[in-house]
This record gives C-alpha cells, sequence and structure tokens, in this order.
C-alpha cells in the first residue's frame, strides 16, 4: 500500500512494521546518469539516517538496502503538526530544540524541518525523511535549516510560533555552542526577506 508519493520518491508499506522508500524512475534522463543519480541518492539517504541514529537521535531503522530503495521500521505515530498545540507546544519546542541543536553540533542539516518531517511515537518525536540533507559548517545553511522550522511553525501555529521559537531557540544556544550565531543570521535572512521575529533573548 503506497502510503506516501513525490516527486522523487514513493513510500510503500510492506506489513504492520515494515516500509519502503523507492526512487523514482525518470524517463526524461539518460538511463545510466537516472540510475547513476538514484543509487548515489539511495546511499546517502541511507547513511545519514544510520549516522543520526548512531549519535542518538530517534529515526526509522533501515533494515534493508538495495540500488534505489531501503526498507526501515514503520513508525506508527502521529505527524507532530496534527499533534502540537496550545497546552504542549513548550515540550515539543524542547525537544526540537535539542535534535537540531545535536545535529547541527555534528555539522548535520536536514533542510527540511517541518512539522509533517516529525512523527510522535511513544512519548518520543522522530525525524524523518533525510532525503535531502548534508553535511555543512555554514552558519548560513545551519540558519536556513532552523528557518525551514520557523515557517513550519509560523504557517500552521501562527497564535504561538513566537512563544515556542523563543523556547526552541533557548534550548538550542545552551547546547549549541555557534548556536547563538546562527539565531542571528537566521534573523538576518528573515530581514532580507522583509520578515521581522520578535528578539526574546
Amino acid at each position: 500500500m503506497i502510503i506516501y508519493r513525490g516527486a522523487e520518491a514513493i513510500i510503500e508499506k510492506i506489513d504492520e512494521n515494515t516500509i519502503v522508500k523507492k526512487r523514482i524512475e525518470k524517463k526524461y534522463r539518460l538511463r545510466e546518469i537516472d540510475e547513476k543519480l538514484r543509487k548515489e541518492r539511495t546511499k546517502k539517504e541511507v547513511k545519514f539516517l544510520r549516522e543520526v541514529r548512531r549519535l542518538g537521535i530517534n529515526v526509522p531503522k533501515v533494515l534493508e538496502v538495495s540500488d534505489f530503495e531501503f526498507k526501515m521500521e514503520y513508525i506508527n505515530g502521529k505527524k507532530l503538526k496534527d499533534v502540537l498545540n496550545k497546552e504542549n507546544f513548550k515540550f515539543f519546542a524542547e525537544e526540537i530544540g535539542k535534535i537540531v541543536a545535536s545535529l547541527h553540533l555534528h555539522n548535520i542539516v536536514h533542510n527540511d524541518l517541518t512539522l509533517s518531517n516529525m512523527i510522535f511515537y511513544e512519548s518520543k518525536i522522530y525525524l524523518i525523511d533525510f532525503g535531502l540533507a548534508n553535511y555543512s559548517v555554514s552558519i548560513e545553511n545551519k540558519a536556513e535549516d532552523i528557518l525551514t522550522l520557523y515557517y513550519s511553525i509560523k504557517s500552521l501555529f501562527p497564535e504561538i510560533y513566537e512563544e515556542f521559537f523563543r523556547v526552541f531557540k533557548d534550548i538550542y544556544k545552551m547546547l549549541y555552542p555557534n548556536g547563538n550565531n546562527v539565531i542571528e543570521r537566521m534573523k538576518e535572512i528573515l530581514k532580507r526577506g522583509r520578515y521581522s521575529i520578535r528578539d526574546n533573548g
């Protein structure tokens, strides 16, 4: 049963505990180039999932890998966008702050930090979809990583996004030594786009 269909991949549920992510063949590409890209992207995503898991961050466990697809455990929880609310957002802001600080401490940027890519299961947040993940020491890249989260929160929860982000950035800056520089750069990027953010310290 297909549970997700995107431009680059489909995710199919095999059984109650297993899903498979398959990278879609692109007919408009030369076959050799298409196969090379799909192999590289599959290998890269698996690498990030395994490495992030070793860091102690909750992600689906990779079970089996082939050229263009890989099997992983199915996290049977709810997307964070469907769980977060006015009563619990501070807890989630702190937990996400811890996750992002750990990623950035190891120079990993997820590049798609939205509430749809976070699953809440058995009182834990699982981060999913590392298809766009990369290594980077760049403050700008890390700031853009957080900016994606900021926009996700702001669009879905306009009434609490400022307080959510205040809690998030306090934890993030406490756990990531370069966190203050990243947050300041994020504010600069916001200003470039004619946005503003309340400065809560």
